[in-house]
Order: C-alpha cells, then sequence, then structure tokens
C-alpha cells in the first residue's frame, strides 16, 4: 500500500490526500481493471452525458459514480482504476464547453448515470455492461465533484445507497446559495 501511495503522490501533484486516501481504503490488490468509454444520451435534457467506466471482476458489483474536482479531468483520477475496486466506476467525463462552476449541471449528469448506468445493466444486452452491475449505487466525488454528489444525493433514485464526499467545496455566493 505504501508503493500505491507514494506513486499516487508523485503521478498525481494535483490530487489531495483524501483523494489518495480513497484509492488506498478500496485497494485490495495491484490489478488493472477494464476502462471503456461511455456515452448515453439523457433525452429529457438533450445532453449526451460521457463516462469513463472502469470494471475488475466479471462478476456483478456496485456502481460507485465518481465526479471529478473543480479544474480537474476525469483522466486525473485514472489511478482509480489501477486496483480491484470494490465495484464498477463510472467517472463522470464534463465537457469542456460546461460552465466548471455549474454544480447544478454536474449534479444533474452524475444522477443521469445512476440511473442510466444500472438500466443498461440490466436491460441491454449489447453493453458491456450487461449484468455486471447490482443494484446499489455509491455517488462519489472530490472537491466541487464532492459538492456536486452532495446535491446529487438529494434528488438520487432510490438505488443511491450512499454520499461519499471527500474535501467538497463551494466556492462563492451562487454555489453557496445551492446549500439552503
Amino acid at each position: 500500500n505504501l508503493s500505491i501511495l507514494r506513486r499516487c503522490y508523485s503521478d498525481q501533484p494535483r490530487m489531495a490526500m483524501f483523494t489518495c486516501a480513497l484509492l488506498l481504503a478500496v485497494s485490495a490488490s495491484a490489478h488493472a481493471a477494464e476502462e471503456i468509454n461511455v456515452t448515453l444520451r439523457d433525452s429529457r435534457r438533450e445532453r449526451d452525458v460521457v463516462a469513463t467506466i472502469c470494471m475488475g471482476q466479471p462478476s456483478q458489483r456496485d456502481l460507485y459514480v465518481f465526479a471529478h474536482g473543480g479544474g480537474l479531468y476525469a483522466a486525473d483520477y485514472a489511478y482509480l482504476c489501477e486496483s480491484s475496486f470494490p465495484g464498477v466506476v463510472a467517472r463522470l467525463v464534463s465537457p469542456a464547453s460546461d460552465d466548471p462552476m455549474d454544480l447544478s449541471l454536474m449534479a444533474s449528469d452524475v444522477i443521469f448515470l445512476a440511473e442510466a448506468l444500472p438500466r443498461e445493466s440490466r436491460e441491454d444486452a449489447s453493453s458491456p455492461l450487461f449484468g455486471r452491475l447490482t443494484s446499489s449505487v455509491v455517488l462519489a466525488g472530490h472537491s466541487m465533484g464532492a459538492a456536486a454528489v452532495l446535491l446529487a444525493g438529494a434528488d438520487a433514485p432510490a438505488a443511491v445507497k450512499a454520499v461519499m464526499a471527500i474535501a467538497p467545496g463551494f466556492w462563492g455566493p451562487q454555489q453557496s446559495s445551492l446549500l439552503t
């Protein structure tokens, strides 16, 4: 675990200590997971939502929807796929065109993934997720992503069993007003 921690800090200098600790907390071995990119259409909002998904063992696993920190990208958290995470990790990929301070938009994308990915696992035999997910979802995020998952948790579907907020950050009056 010490080598994983060293690599986390040296490879990801922008990562917070808590994010590296998350990797250690869920690490069972240094096994690389299969990684795929998916684009799903949210017809209610007429928006494409993109996620990078990493899957370890072929058995059914819980889904962890992870939202990145402000100024960071889904790829900055690739190390979450370097070990045997206890579930399937879907890292939200926010488009460059999104307002980076729009927590409501990020929270809506997180909720959409929490609903759409388990549905794909149950219903779409052509999906690489088919039969790979249990009915349990955990929302997780770091910094601004943590703030977004806290907001998403308030409107989350019943399948969401937990919300993990690592160093949540709300900035300025616009974001702070979302807390009321």
